[in-house]
C-alpha cells in the first residue's frame, strides 16, 4: 500500500484498539486513585494496618495518623484529686518522670473522665498545650502539675520550718 493508504478494516482495527488504550488508562488512573491513601492533614504515621496488596475491611482503620503539633496529654489522677480538677484549670507540664522535669509549656484541663480506668483506678485528664516549647511526641512520659486553687492573700510556710506538736515544742 502507498503510503496514507491503509484498508478500511485497519483503520477500524486501529480505532478500537486506541479506544481500548483509553478506557485501560481512564481505569487505571481511577484505580490508581482508589490506592492511594491522603491523609486530610501533615503529621506522622503511628499505625499501620493495610497490607500492600491485600483486601481491606471498610470498617477497620488503615492507617492512623497523629499531628505532633495537636497532640493532647493524658493524665491520670487519682479519684480523690480527679474530685477537685475541673476544666479550665491551668496546668504545667514537664517532660519526664518528675516535675524537676524540662518545663513543656503550659496548658488547660479540657476535660476529665468520668470513669475509672479499670487497669489502673484512676481517672484521665485531658489537657491541652496550645504552644509547647518543643514538639511533643506520641508515648512520651510527661509530668503535669494541675492547679486546683489558687490562694493570693496565703502565707506560704516551708515544710522545713514546721515543728510536729507530738515532740513536746
Amino acid at each position: 500500500a502507498a503510503e496514507g493508504i491503509a484498508p478500511r478494516k485497519d483503520v477500524e482495527q486501529a480505532a478500537a484498539a486506541l479506544a481500548q488504550a483509553r478506557a485501560s488508562q481512564v481505569t487505571a488512573r481511577r484505580d490508581q486513585q482508589l490506592s492511594t491513601l491522603r491523609a486530610p492533614l501533615a503529621g506522622v504515621v503511628t499505625v499501620l494496618n493495610a497490607v500492600l496488596g491485600a483486601s481491606v475491611d471498610m470498617t477497620q482503620p488503615m492507617v492512623e495518623v497523629t499531628d505532633p503539633r495537636a497532640l493532647d496529654v493524658m493524665v491520670h489522677v487519682s479519684p480523690s484529686d480527679a474530685a477537685h480538677v475541673q476544666p479550665g484549670q491551668t496546668v504545667a507540664v514537664v517532660a519526664g518522670q518528675s516535675l524537676n522535669g524540662d518545663t513543656l509549656g503550659t496548658g488547660t484541663v479540657a476535660d476529665v473522665g468520668a470513669e475509672l480506668d479499670s487497669a489502673t483506678g484512676t481517672v484521665p485528664v485531658r489537657v491541652i498545650v496550645a504552644r509547647p516549647k518543643r514538639t511533643l511526641r506520641v508515648g512520651e512520659t510527661v509530668m503535669a502539675g494541675i492547679v486546683v486553687g489558687r490562694h493570693d492573700k496565703a502565707i506560704a510556710v516551708p515544710a522545713e520550718a514546721l515543728v510536729p506538736e507530738c515532740e513536746g515544742y
